[in-house]
């Protein structure tokens, strides 16, 4: 079910729910994810892990200075995709000052206040966790890509 979520400054923002997501959100959401693999191994081999993100999605300074040594330009607008495209996939529409806006796009989620945007990458850090599939569609099991035999 789709939560109005309160943001900063009494902004709010709806928020739809992983089971929520149609087929072709969770295909953009895999592509995105898929597009920053490479990046994220150069990641464990900087020595960054998951106990260099808190449970709110923040990054420690060591990570983000570690982050900025390796990563170009280029590399970190890759890797900061993913998480416009989570803001972009659960955002039905937000408002702040009176004013609704529509859900964000990828050519719109970067033209919305600072603020907005970090309170909003909070809100849907972590949504897709264990939603979006890499395994074989179907496959009741991701490590088997074949259904079972029940004859």
């Amino acid at each position: 079910m789709t939560q109005r979520v309160p943001l900063p400054d009494d902004a709010w923002a709806e928020i739809k729910e992983p089971k929520e997501l149609t087929n072709r959100e969770r295909k953009f959401l895999r592509r995105q994810s898929i597009a920053v693999l490479p990046l994220q191994a150069k990641l464990v081999e900087a020595g960054l892990g998951p106990s260099d993100v808190s449970a709110e999605g923040q990054v420690s300074d060591v990570a983000t200075v570690k982050l900025f040594e390796m990563l170009g330009a280029d590399n970190l607008d890759l890797l900061e995709s993913i998480q416009s495209a989570a803001i972009v996939t659960y955002t039905l529409g937000w408002g702040y000052k009176d004013e609704t806006h529509p859900a964000p796009t990828m050519e719109t989620v970067d033209d919305m206040p600072g603020f907005l945007y970090d309170a909003l990458a909070k809100a849907t850090f972590g949504l897709g966790d264990g939603t979006v599939d890499f395994g074989v569609d179907g496959a009741p099991d991701p490590s088997s890509p074949t259904v079972p035999s029940i004859a």
